[in-house]
């Protein structure tokens, strides 16, 4: 478009600059550490529950049962015949606890549930 070509590199001569942009290059979502940037949503897909102890849910499609591995950053809290009750840990110090019922998502990065529940 007739500007000329942006550099490869950017060279910074004060150290203390060169960290803070660093810094910026590697921060995740709100400023937030490289481990962050790996938040995504979350969608309940299914739901199946023999008991408090006996259950399967379908995160994104994966099952999971008690005690197995859950995505990165997710904890079951509680699981009824209904309702898949999760905490996201959304950054360092940020945890939101979201109740889902399938066919609902959560919006990790904008904090809300979406979707209309499945029918039984």
């Amino acid at each position: 478009s007739g500007g000329a070509p942006l550099p490869a590199a950017v060279l910074l001569h004060q150290d203390e600059s060169a960290r803070a942009v660093m810094a910026a290059l590697h921060a995740g979502p709100w400023g937030r550490a490289p481990g962050w940037r790996d938040l995504r949503d979350l969608t309940l897909s299914g739901l199946m529950w023999a008991g408090p102890t006996r259950w399967r849910l379908w995160l994104d499609g994966t099952p999971i049962g008690p005690g197995e591995p859950l995505p990165p950053h997710v904890r079951v809290l509680r699981v009824t015949a209904d309702t898949a009750t999760l905490a996201v840990s959304r950054g360092p110090t940020e945890t939101s606890v979201v109740v889902l019922r399938p066919g609902q998502t959560y919006r990790v990065h904008q904090d809300r549930v979406d979707g209309a529940p499945s029918r039984r």
